[in-house]
Protein backbone atom coordinates (compact mmCIF):
# COMPACT_ATOMS: atom_id res chain seq x y z
CA UNK A 1 0.00 0.00 0.00
CA UNK A 2 1.29 2.92 -1.08
CA UNK A 3 -1.31 5.38 0.63
CA UNK A 4 -2.24 6.78 -2.33
CA UNK A 5 -5.87 6.80 -3.83
CA UNK A 6 -9.13 6.85 -2.51
CA UNK A 7 -9.40 6.58 1.32
CA UNK A 8 -12.57 4.13 2.22
CA UNK A 9 -14.97 6.06 3.99
CA UNK A 10 -18.39 5.80 5.16
CA UNK A 11 -19.38 8.71 3.20
CA UNK A 12 -17.61 6.90 0.00
CA UNK A 13 -19.19 4.34 0.80
CA UNK A 14 -22.27 5.44 0.59
CA UNK A 15 -21.69 7.57 -2.89
CA UNK A 16 -20.95 4.26 -4.26
CA UNK A 17 -23.99 2.52 -2.84
CA UNK A 18 -25.97 5.39 -4.00
CA UNK A 19 -24.42 5.45 -7.48
CA UNK A 20 -24.43 1.81 -8.05
CA UNK A 21 -28.58 1.78 -6.62
CA UNK A 22 -29.78 4.52 -8.76
CA UNK A 23 -27.53 2.92 -12.16
CA UNK A 24 -29.26 -0.56 -11.93
CA UNK A 25 -32.81 0.70 -11.54
CA UNK A 26 -32.16 2.89 -14.37
CA UNK A 27 -30.08 -0.24 -16.25
CA UNK A 28 -33.32 -2.28 -15.55
CA UNK A 29 -36.11 0.11 -15.97
CA UNK A 30 -34.22 1.29 -19.70
CA UNK A 31 -34.83 -1.51 -21.80
CA UNK A 32 -38.83 -1.88 -20.98
CA UNK A 33 -39.12 1.60 -21.39
CA UNK A 34 -37.27 2.25 -25.07
CA UNK A 35 -39.70 -1.32 -26.17
CA UNK A 36 -42.74 0.43 -24.88
CA UNK A 37 -42.09 3.88 -26.39
CA UNK A 38 -40.85 2.45 -29.44
CA UNK A 39 -43.05 0.10 -30.10
CA UNK A 40 -45.24 -0.40 -33.60
CA UNK A 41 -47.92 -2.37 -31.97
CA UNK A 42 -47.98 -0.13 -28.82
CA UNK A 43 -51.18 1.89 -28.22
CA UNK A 44 -50.74 5.57 -27.07
CA UNK A 45 -51.13 5.13 -23.05
CA UNK A 46 -48.43 2.45 -23.83
CA UNK A 47 -46.13 4.86 -25.19
CA UNK A 48 -46.84 7.48 -22.47
CA UNK A 49 -45.95 5.18 -20.55
CA UNK A 50 -42.71 4.24 -21.96
CA UNK A 51 -41.95 7.92 -22.46
CA UNK A 52 -42.61 8.37 -18.92
CA UNK A 53 -40.46 5.51 -17.39
CA UNK A 54 -37.55 6.81 -20.05
CA UNK A 55 -37.91 10.24 -17.69
CA UNK A 56 -37.68 8.02 -14.63
CA UNK A 57 -34.16 6.45 -16.22
CA UNK A 58 -32.82 9.70 -17.29
CA UNK A 59 -33.86 11.15 -13.81
CA UNK A 60 -32.40 7.99 -11.97
CA UNK A 61 -28.95 8.51 -14.25
CA UNK A 62 -28.53 12.55 -13.47
CA UNK A 63 -28.68 11.37 -9.36
CA UNK A 64 -26.20 8.72 -9.94
CA UNK A 65 -23.94 11.46 -11.30
CA UNK A 66 -24.72 14.56 -8.96
CA UNK A 67 -24.00 12.51 -6.46
CA UNK A 68 -21.08 11.11 -8.07
CA UNK A 69 -19.70 14.61 -9.04
CA UNK A 70 -20.93 15.79 -5.32
CA UNK A 71 -18.39 13.29 -3.57
CA UNK A 72 -15.43 14.23 -6.31
CA UNK A 73 -15.88 17.90 -4.82
CA UNK A 74 -15.70 17.22 -1.65
CA UNK A 75 -12.49 14.95 -2.09
CA UNK A 76 -10.95 18.19 -4.04
CA UNK A 77 -11.48 20.33 -1.10
CA UNK A 78 -10.36 17.40 1.46
CA UNK A 79 -13.46 17.12 3.59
Amino acid sequence: MSGKGTPITEEYVNMLIEVFGASLLAGIILPFAVAMASSPYADVPVRVAGVLLLVVVGFLFYLAVRAWRKYEEQKDRGE
